[in-house]
Order: structure tokens, then sequence, then C-alpha cells
């Protein structure tokens, strides 16, 4: 990484977590990193993270005031179960968002929760912590907000699906 890169990232990180912890008291509720970025990104229309390192960052009260009315999604209650993979599920081609933390490589965290404020994709569903992607557990299908953004392959749904607890009953398996 070169150092016009880290120097953007280090001050991302630092404007991302104040920027979220002001935004948090405005909304009532913790900001994931994630949302955070994927509102930023909106925002500035970028189409993917990568094109967000080229755009100056602002101060945090310009961003707190272009995202004091954003729709953030209402918040999550506690998940029922939080299931670490050790590699990747999601398409290759799926661009991570910019984290305050690293993940073990190619890995991924996805939380299943009880009675999830909106049970769209499915009830129940997976959310992934790292981009704010939702995954249908019973088709495979990715969605950011309620938009199809990809799909993973059956058989590592087939594999997240075996970590799911017996006590979480799953949507039809409908993966072909």
């Amino acid at each position: 990484m070169d150092d016009d890169m880290s120097q953007w990232l280090n001050a991302w990180n630092a404007f991302s977590a104040e920027a979220r912890q002001r935004l948090a008291t405005l909304h009532g509720r913790v900001i994931e990193s994630g949302e955070f970025t994927e509102a930023v990104r909106e925002l500035w229309g970028a189409e993917n993270q990568l094109m967000m390192l080229s755009t100056p960052i602002p101060t945090v009260d310009e961003i707190i005031e272009q995202l004091k009315d954003y729709p953030f999604e209402p918040p999550l209650v506690e998940p029922l179960q939080t299931i670490t993979l050790t590699e990747s599920i999601l398409p290759e081609d799926w661009l991570r968002l910019l984290e305050e933390q690293t993940l073990p490589q190619g890995g991924e965290i996805w939380r299943i929760h009880q009675n999830d404020a909106d049970p769209f994709p499915s009830s129940p569903h997976a959310h992934n912590l790292e981009n704010g992607l939702k995954l249908h557990l019973g088709t495979g299908y990715l969605y950011k907000k309620r938009k199809i953004v990809s799909r993973i392959r059956c058989k590592d749904l087939r594999k997240l699906r075996a970590q799911v607890t017996e006590a979480i009953q799953l949507p039809t398996f409908e993966c072909d």
C-alpha cells in the first residue's frame, strides 16, 4: 500500500470513529462502520469504496450536517447467533468496505438476529458486519437495502447453514 493511501485510510478511520460517535447520539443508536461508509459512499456518489479513496475527507461537522437525517436502518436486536467464517463466501468481485478492524484474511462475520425489525429478505436472514449486506438464508441472494446485488454459491450457503444452531428455524433451502 502506498503512503498516500495509507495516510488517507488513517485519516478516514479517525474521521469515521468521531462521526459515528456523534451520529449515534443523534440517531439514538450505534452506527456501525459499514453502514456509515455506505452512507458516505452514497452521499459522494461513488460507485464503490475504491472510488472514495480519491475524495477529500470533509470535516466531521460537515458530514454530520449531511447525514443527520440519513435513513439508517432500524437498530438490530441481539443476535441469535454470530458465525465467523475462515474463508469468504462472497463472490470474488465483491469489494470490502473500509473498516477500522481487519478481519482474518478472507474471513467474514455474519449475524442472525431474533425478531429482526425488518424480516426482509428472509426470516431469519444474516447480516454481514463488514459491508452491510443481507443474505437470504434460503436462496443465497445478497441484498444491499432491498436490491439484489449478487448471490453466493449454493455450496457456500449449505456450509453457512450447517453452522447455524438447530434452535434457529431456517427458511426452506431453494438454492439451485
